[in-house]
């Protein structure tokens, strides 16, 4: 059985109870989403006026309900994280929206923060699915963006395999990555350096990084030099440029980010929660 996470306060014994049906579904893996699930989830989201996410996993299971409230959902931190760079996470999110809204993005951050196989929004109208709106990342840019939307469609009007779809795109990522040479167990790390002094300073700490880095069998695979007027409390190089890194990671199979400066445990767990990188 999967578990119930986030906003759950002031939820009845029958409303948890529901929440805890929808972590034990299992749906055809074939599909974004089942009918009778999205049925089942709209109806509980409209009647809890929360917003409410599965995560789910390739072979159909419901891993994680997600309660959130009526405009956002939370993803909870990933335990079950694939450790392999260059992959993606095998799990989807797929969330209602109440105010018929598709994907936003906080959307988009999460779907390369997390490498997710795909985000999902179910709009509804009267509490009923409506459309299924889809975005998934791509190897190499289309049209300016690192992600792509799938035409929207009713759960009930599902025709193409996702997970043949998603498989795809995991063997795109793995083609058009560049070739080295085998670094089987080794540690594959993204050096990144966020400084509010000059870039020469920055390149000559970067470089001696890179030499503790390899001295400790760690293959870099890149490094990231952020020049900022103020180091951002929270994530210490935006959210922005995160999930610049994470596109970079997953397009490179890194499994690894190594900062040059000590961070806060603040700094720590956002950047840990709103990523699958170590």
């Amino acid at each position: 059985m999967g578990t119930v996470a986030g906003n759950t306060s002031g939820l009845k014994a029958k409303q948890l109870r529901s929440l805890e049906r929808l972590a034990r579904k299992r749906i055809n893996p074939d599909d974004i989403i089942g009918r009778d699930l999205a049925r089942s989830l709209g109806a509980l989201s409209a009647e809890l006026n929360r917003r409410i996410g599965l995560l789910i996993h390739r072979s159909g299971k419901v891993e994680t309900v997600i309660v959130g409230d009526h405009d956002r959902i939370v993803i909870p931190p990933l335990t079950t994280i694939r450790t392999a760079g260059g992959r993606l996470q095998g799990l989807r999110c797929v969330h209602t929206s109440l105010g018929r809204v598709g994907i936003n993005d906080e959307d988009i951050m999460d779907l390369a923060c997390l490498r997710l196989d795909l985000m999902s929004v179910l709009t509804l109208r009267d509490g009923l699915p409506e459309l299924i709106h889809t975005a998934h990342l791509v190897p190499e840019p289309v049209a300016g963006r690192d992600w792509v939307m799938l035409t929207p469609v009713h759960p009930a009007r599902q025709q193409d395999s996702c997970i043949e779809l998603i498989e795809a795109l995991e063997n795109e990522f793995i083609r058009t990555r560049p070739t080295r040479e085998v670094d089987q167990g080794l540690d594959r790390a993204i050096l990144v350096s966020v400084t509010t002094g000059s870039r020469g300073r920055a390149a000559d700490s970067m470089a001696e990084l890179n030499e503790l880095a390899r001295s400790a069998d760690v293959l870099v695979l890149d490094t990231i030099i952020q020049l900022r007027k103020q180091i951002h409390p929270r994530f210490i190089l935006g959210r922005g440029k995160l999930m610049e890194i994470m596109l970079r990671s997953l397009r490179l199979g890194a499994n690894l980010l190594i900062f040059d400066q000590e961070l806060s445990p603040s700094q720590i767990r956002s950047v840990t929660d709103h990523t699958d990188l170590r």
